[in-house]
């Protein structure tokens, strides 16, 4: 089954089997299912509902290996995530060391 959407030099297929396209395709269902549960009688309704989702997803939803799209946007992932890496390796420690005490 074949499905089709517009683009700018006119229609064109759309391939689910792509990676990217799939990954849009979960953010539209995720964005419908959690925006289209009430019923919206002005567009501006639905039109700020639709910026809020963005705005979540953007500036505060850790999708991106616990840090959001628009620190990765900025180039702050790093500095983030450096950090949390720092705090694994001690905590993984420290449970080896924990464990081998019980063992012993």
């Amino acid at each position: 089954m074949s499905f089709w959407k517009l683009a700018r030099n006119g229609l064109s297929e759309i391939q689910p089997a792509k990676p990217a396209q799939g990954k849009i395709e979960c953010w539209h269902k995720i964005m419908k299912n959690s925006i289209l549960i009430e019923n919206y009688y002005k567009s501006v309704d639905l039109e700020d509902q639709i910026g809020k989702f963005i705005t979540y997803g953007n500036h505060h939803h850790e999708s991106l290996d616990n840090v959001t799209p628009t620190d990765v946007y900025f180039r702050r992932d790093k500095q983030i995530q450096e950090p949390q890496e720092n705090i694994k390796r001690h905590e993984i420690h420290k449970r080896c060391l924990h464990y081998h005490a019980q063992a012993a």
